[in-house]
């Protein structure tokens, strides 16, 4: 074993995944029970839809911690990785401050906090990709390449889809705002569903650099 750091990161990156696609599918599944609650005008299934979200929310925390882990582990084998913890730390800080901000500022520090992120999982998996190539692995460094351009798409085309949430979403919902609230449960499943997507390529690509790391 070459890279023995790098190979007990990726297991534990591999765990965050796997919990981040928990994360995904409670998100989906709330979201559609919400979306069904608003048609039906059930509370009881608008207080599902969110308490699953909320459980999803949970989740996701774990896999934060995994993910910080895991990165700091491979770091000491690959640079790459040290590039990553450093964005993933500008993520959660700024992801932090805009969630108790309001109005400009807020958005600022969300934009901060989806570049950071989207710099992290460049990183990672570049980092991966080039563990490949020190190995001599051309089959994991070309399906990272692949990965890549799939996770980097998916995560431009979410935030997109969150700006656009964010902008529309009302204060209240009203009768007269049911429209708009009805547009952004959609957007979000359609962020959420392409984030399952993302989330299902990038975690056969850290399966497949786990074995590759365990040879």
């Amino acid at each position: 074993m070459k890279f023995p750091n790098a190979f007990s990161g990726s297991k534990k990156l591999f765990v965050a995944e796997i919990l981040t696609l928990i994360t995904a599918v409670l998100t989906i599944i709330g979201a559609l029970v919400a979306f069904g609650s608003v048609k039906s005008g059930s509370l009881d299934g608008a207080f599902g839809g969110g308490a699953l979200i909320i459980i999803a929310g949970i989740v996701a925390i774990i896999a934060i911690v995994f993910q910080f882990i895991g990165v700091t582990e491979c770091s000491r084998d690959e640079p790459k990785f040290k590039t990553a913890l450093a964005a993933l730390i500008v993520n959660l800080v700024a992801s932090v401050i805009s969630s108790f901000t309001k109005g400009t500022l807020s958005s600022v520090f969300s934009g901060i906090s989806t570049l950071a992120s989207i710099c992290a999982i460049y990183f990672i998996i570049t980092g991966f990709i080039s563990l490949a190539d020190k190995l001599g692995n051309g089959e994991v460094s070309s399906f990272g390449k692949t990965v890549l351009i799939i996770s980097v798409g998916v995560l431009v085309v979410s935030a997109v889809l969150s700006i656009i949430t964010g902008i529309i979403t009302p204060s209240e919902i009203t009768l007269d705002s049911l429209s708009s609230y009805k547009t952004t449960r959609i957007l979000t499943l359609i962020a959420s569903v392409l984030s399952l997507v993302q989330t299902v390529v990038y975690l056969l690509f850290l399966n497949k650099s786990k074995e590759m790391l365990a040879e």
